[in-house]
């Protein structure tokens, strides 16, 4: 697998870990309720670590010892502040990396425990985004005040690991399954080589309080591909095992750690996502939770995408996996995943249509809302041939065939909304959608579906939420581009801002760009066109321009 793959499935995977709290936040064990208490209260409390424009600092609590936060405001520098957990303050930031030379580095990792964090810094001589960095640098506290540091030997990009008490560390460095370790009393140890031998760049590594380091990772030792196991005490004595019931994908796949007893694997999409986990040191490693889209009960519908709307997925965090298609273009359903019972609930209809014409597509892509939505794309009249050509090209206006909207705030309760075309929109925090019918508008939050009898009846007019209950349009004539701010009270709307746009032409189409956070509205009228966002600002509301789509 080239450099730039193997990079590209790292930051996936180190991007999910840090979204589950183990970067952020990184234990050995699970918190108790007390310690997860008292950190959200410090994380609510606290001021915000310094901002670098370079890398932005990322947060590692060690439970006992306190909490750290380090970044990068260029390529060369890169430092650390520790926060007073008594005033909730941090301190002023101080040097903890400088690169010598042509040193300069584009990332960081980490893990903490109980007894310390140990930092991967990835750097080359330039660091390059698309090329795995030669020059990365090892770093590891058991105090979050003095460190020891290493430069390690060859390609190095994946988060490193520290044992419960903090008394070893290690990185993955070299070649596949080699490792450097650092111990409290060995200080750094010569790079060292497991038995894992597959060249996958999705391995990960743990490592225990007796300083045993397990590489973990996708290998191929026949025809199926496996996770292995690979064990190496600190005497040098090496065993190895596979993890029975899963396969982790060894083009693709990828491995991160989540302390030293909790392995994550699938990648970033809930949907393939796995866990395996061991009670102990001692104790094998086993499937602790299989991922979704192998679990049973799932109905995968298949064929052509002229005959079937195959099988996806609805990720809402906080919720459980929804998943979605249709056996014929006709019937939608839905199903719920069972996180406990590790099985899907039987599937239910949510909408039918007059004729096998529809296309289904979960809407925002990327950028996940905090509610369920998704795109039904329908045809409206049936053809004599009775051939339906799939809708997949979201960027385009709207044809009449995008009709409807399938919402729900739960994944269990849901909604048909017809859209007719009109602009969607979300909020920054993605927790409100407003979705608009040809005479009203619903918005959809966490809270429920509420419907409001607003519209934005001009050509380039929209509607934008600022609460589960309560919206703002931009809203014009005709003829014109659109000039006025409202905010609906409940009875009327009350204008809130004269928007500066153009006094000549006229606007005739208005597109939503949903893959940023909030909405982002393109207004198109002859050869012009302007962008612009609905923002917080000044206590109230305003309509910005911006070159963000």
């Amino acid at each position: 697998m080239r450099p730039a793959t193997k990079r590209v499935i790292a930051a996936l995977l180190s991007a999910l870990v840090v979204g589950a709290g183990a970067d952020a936040a990184a234990t050995d064990a699970p918190a108790s309720d007390q310690a997860a208490s008292d950190q959200a209260a410090s994380e609510r409390r606290a001021d915000a670590p310094a901002s670098y424009r370079h890398l932005k600092a990322r947060v590692y609590r060690s439970p006992g010892l306190g909490t750290i936060a380090v970044g990068a405001p260029d390529p060369k520098h890169v430092m650390v502040q520790n926060l007073d957990e008594a005033t909730f303050t941090w301190s002023a930031p101080r040097l903890l990396f400088r690169g010598a030379n042509r040193v300069t580095c584009g990332d960081i990792s980490g893990r903490a425990s109980a007894g310390g964090v140990a930092l991967l810094l990835e750097c080359d001589t330039p660091y390059y985004e698309d090329q795995a960095p030669a020059s990365s640098v090892a770093l590891v506290t058991q105090d979050l005040r003095t460190w020891s540091k290493r430069e390690l030997p060859g390609e190095a990009y994946r988060p490193p690991a520290i044992s419960p008490n903090g008394s070893y560390a290690a990185w993955l460095a070299g070649g596949s399954g080699d490792f450097v370790e650092w111990g409290a009393s060995e200080g750094f140890l010569p790079l060292r080589r497991s038995s894992f031998n597959y060249d996958s760049g999705g391995e990960t590594l743990v490592v225990t309080d007796d300083g045993t380091v397990t590489v973990l990772g996708p290998e191929s030792p026949g025809e199926a591909c496996v996770v292995g196991v690979h064990e190496r005490t600190l005497s040098g004595e090496i065993s190895s095992s596979q993890v029975e019931g899963v396969d982790p994908g060894c083009t693709e796949g990828s491995l991160e750690n989540r302390g030293a007893f909790e392995v994550v694997g699938g990648g970033s999409e809930r949907s393939a996502r796995f866990v395996i986990r061991r009670a102990d040191a001692g104790s094998p490693w086993l499937l602790s939770s299989r991922a979704p889209d192998t679990a049973p009960g799932l109905v995968a519908y298949e064929g052509s995408p002229h005959r079937a709307i195959h099988t996806s997925f609805s990720d809402v965090a906080g919720q459980p996996l929804v998943a979605y298609g249709s056996p014929d273009r006709r019937r939608v359903f839905t199903q719920r995943y069972d996180e406990d019972a590790q099985e899907w609930a039987p599937r239910e209809l949510r909408y039918e249509h007059r004729f096998p014409g529809c296309t289904a597509e979960s809407t925002f892509g990327q950028q996940r809302l905090r509610v369920h939505a998704i795109s039904l794309h329908c045809y409206l009249v049936e053809r004599a041939d009775g051939d339906y050509p799939p809708y997949t090209d979201g960027y385009q206006a709207a044809p009449p065939r995008l009709a409807r909207m399938l919402v729900s705030s739960d994944g269990t309760a849901w909604q048909v909304i017809d859209i007719a075309g009109r602009p969607l929109g979300t909020s920054a925090d993605r927790s409100l959608l407003a979705v608009p019918a040809a005479q009203s508008t619903k918005i959809v939050s966490p809270d429920g579906i509420v419907g409001l009898h607003v519209r934005a009846p001009a050509p380039c007019g929209f509607v934008f939420p600022i609460a589960p209950d309560a919206v703002v349009r931009l809203h014009g004539g005709p003829k014109g581009w659109p000039r006025v701010l409202q905010r609906y009270d409940g009875d009327t709307w009350r204008t809130i801002q004269r928007v500066r746009l153009p006094r000549e032409g006229t606007c005739t189409r208005v597109r939503a760009f949903d893959d940023f956070s909030p909405s982002t509205y393109l207004l198109t009228g002859g050869r012009r066109t302007i962008a612009l966002k609905v923002v917080r600002k000044d206590g109230g509301w305003r309509v910005v321009r911006t070159s963000t789509f």
